[in-house]
């Protein structure tokens, strides 16, 4: 009996190919997409072969069908949680990195790009004192600077203006332009060409303005990561323009720059300037220049500096040749 249900069955699926090859034959647009997945009901079959005990068969794709249904997505596991990768751990760093770089920000975004495509470190600084009483006194104290450091090349330019005033008459009213450009010979050399230029202006004074422009060759004698020492010597020239001795003298220039990194948010900088005559070396300029640096936790790129700049200039006549300032800035790196 169970043999019998079998190979009528077979001839039952004969039968189904048999006429389905031939209505493809003919119509062959009846075939279902690739892939799909399609059943024969059951009252199909049921009304065809009545004494078939089977359930409804899933056929191939390749057989026409009473109804056609679109499989269902079942996915394979449940979704785990992603973990970011480390950009420097990723194959494809070289390829953000070069994004970055084809897109660099917008000119309005770093206002320290605008010189270069290699940033500028820049800040400007502000330092108000006042009193008021028997006497009013007010005293401003404000400047800048922008820093380039590149793989040969470094150059510095700072700037600073003081005013003083009490009771209603000023008392002082200076300033002073500085630029130096330092040389590598090579990314590790400890010997560098330089120049120096540096404008000063005393309301106070004989001349309108005094000038020098001074180079030379320098030395790192300490050149680390947390402590930078570099010495200078050289020869130049100054003038006092508008003064009395308006004409250039040929001088020398000796100097000592040093840096300290005290932490992360504190560095000390000192820089001291010789300028003896050529000819008279009793006729001479010391200047120097002290700054502490804290930077603060907010807001953000603001330091607190306390500076303190001295000049001694023993050709100045019928002047105190000795002009010193100290005080207390904000200091805004942009």
């Amino acid at each position: 009996m169970k043999f019998a249900l079998h190979f009528r069955w077979t001839v039952v699926v004969a039968l189904l190919l048999t006429k389905s090859t031939k209505i493809l034959a003919d119509q062959p647009d009846l075939l279902p997409p690739h892939g799909s997945k399609v059943e024969v009901s059951q009252s199909y079959l049921l009304a065809t072969y009545p004494s078939t005990p089977y359930p409804p068969m899933v056929l191939p794709a390749s057989i026409p069908r009473a109804t056609v249904a679109a499989p269902e997505f079942i996915p394979i596991s449940e979704p785990t949680e992603v973990v970011p990768v480390p950009l420097e751990n990723r194959a494809d760093n070289g390829m953000f990195l070069q994004q970055a770089q084809e897109h660099p920000p917008a000119w309005y975004e770093s206002p320290t790009r605008w010189l270069d495509t290699i940033p500028w470190d820049a800040g400007l600084e502000l330092g108000i004192n006042g009193s008021t009483g028997n006497n009013e006194a007010v005293s401003i104290r404000t400047g800048g600077y922008f820093h380039r450091e590149s793989e040969f090349a470094k150059i510095n330019i700072n700037a600073y203006y003081n005013k003083t005033s009490a009771g209603g008459i000023e008392t002082q009213s200076n300033g002073q332009l500085n630029i130096t450009n330092d040389w590598l010979f090579h990314e590790d050399s400890l010997w560098t060409l330089f120049t120096t230029s540096t404008l000063f202006y005393d309301e106070f004074q004989a001349f309108d303005i005094q000038v020098n422009m001074d180079g030379g060759i320098g030395y790192r004698l300490i050149d680390g990561d947390h402590l930078a020492l570099t010495t200078r010597m050289g020869a130049g020239s100054s003038r006092e323009v508008g003064g009395p001795n308006d004409e250039w003298i040929a001088e020398a220039i000796f100097s000592v720059v040093s840096e300290i990194e005290v932490s992360t948010r504190q560095s000390i900088y000192a820089t001291l300037d010789y300028f003896p005559e050529l000819q008279r070396f009793d006729e001479f300029r010391l200047v120097t220049d002290l700054g502490w640096e804290i930077e603060l936790e907010q807001p953000a790129n603001l330091s607190l500096k306390i500076s303190v700049t001295d000049r001694y200039d023993s050709t100045l006549v019928d002047t105190n040749p000795q002009l010193l300032n100290y005080s207390v800035l904000l200091l805004w790196k942009i």
